[in-house]
């Protein structure tokens, strides 16, 4: 966890699904607003081995793209 944690912070990702970040808001993890207003966060936890993806897009199709490349980033894939 300490390692993606320290990715987001000093290597964060300049696209993710294709999408240029916009910025990236740090409050309580990392939320990354794409293009278009969509958006995607990575919550590390402190107690558990456990990281929380969230994310927001208009579409199903593309919001399930745009998870998929979350968890791959997470697992550096």
């Amino acid at each position: 966890m300490d390692i993606f944690r320290n990715i987001l912070e000093t290597r964060p990702p300049e696209s993710i699904a294709g999408m240029r970040v916009q910025k990236n808001i740090v409050v309580d993890g990392h939320k990354f607003i794409l293009d278009d207003n969509t958006w995607i966060g990575f919550r590390v936890s402190g107690m558990e081995s456990l990281i929380r993806i969230y994310a927001k897009f208009d579409l199903q199709t593309k919001l399930k793209k745009l998870l998929k490349t979350g968890r791959d980033f997470v697992y550096r894939k």
